[in-house]
């Protein structure tokens, strides 16, 4: 497992496998390394400033977790 998928891992569980640039931020994994985790495929851009982690598996209205991570 890279460094910092096993954070980011922790911290988006609870939101259907999405986290924010800010969350994993507050959680040390640094932009550079979100890059690196995007590019090998271990999480996806969902949109601007949200992610998702590759190998967590789909859940039902996942949309409405995006949304609920756009809203401050």
């Amino acid at each position: 497992m890279p460094k910092g998928e096993g954070v980011l891992y922790h911290l988006a569980e609870p939101q259907a496998g999405y986290f924010t640039t800010g969350q994993a931020q507050a959680d040390h994994v640094s932009r550079q390394q979100l890059w690196y985790l995007q590019q090998t495929g271990a999480i996806e851009r969902a949109a601007h400033g949200i992610y998702r982690l590759a190998r967590f598996p789909a859940q039902r209205f996942e949309d409405l977790v995006v949304a609920c991570l756009w809203a401050p």
